[in-house]
């Protein structure tokens, strides 16, 4: 996977969303923790181009994508997952999938431009990226408080990362 000098956030969410390790620990974190997926990645994809966010950047992330999130694409694929579930892979379904992603990539596009905007420029290895994703999770779950909730694991956080980051921890 290319990372490029700026990296397009949605192209390589897609890329990294598409093993089944990364979604089924995304949706995990999801579903379990009220987690958004698109932040979760924008750590992870973030760590490749810039230093850790600060407390206040993540911040401004959860705003950026928060309301939006809650009206918009919650609400999309909690009417995608009824279709799928009253009618199968029907017409309806894909259509609420296809309209699903167009939400998801606005909140992407939103999270890549708050990066570039304040992100600061860094470049290492696969191992400094594991870390600066590590912290910007770390940030993220203190943040939505999902490190209180019950069942809670930094074991999720880890075994996310290193899914997102797979093709840099087998580099170094």
């Amino acid at each position: 996977m290319s990372t490029g000098a700026a990296g397009d956030f949605w192209l390589w969410s897609n890329t990294v969303y598409g093993r089944d390790e990364v979604r089924k620990a995304a949706l995990a974190l999801q579903d379990q923790f009220d987690l958004n997926v698109n932040i979760l990645l924008w750590c992870v994809w973030s760590s490749y181009h810039f230093d850790t966010h600060q407390e206040l950047t993540m911040r401004k992330a959860i705003d950026v994508t928060g309301n939006w999130n809650k009206e918009v694409t919650a609400n999309i694929r909690k009417a995608r997952r009824f279709a799928k579930s009253a009618l199968g892979d029907s017409a309806l379904y894909t259509e609420l999938k296809n309209i699903e992603l167009k939400a998801e990539k606005h909140e992407q596009s939103q999270l890549q431009e708050l990066a570039f905007n304040i992100g600061v420029t860094q470049s290492g290895s696969g191992k400094t990226a594991q870390r600066i994703a590590l912290r910007n999770l770390a940030i993220y779950v203190a943040l939505a408080k999902a490190a209180r909730c019950k069942g809670f694991s930094a074991l999720m956080l880890q075994d996310f990362a290193d899914a997102a980051l797979y093709d840099l921890a087998a580099a170094s």
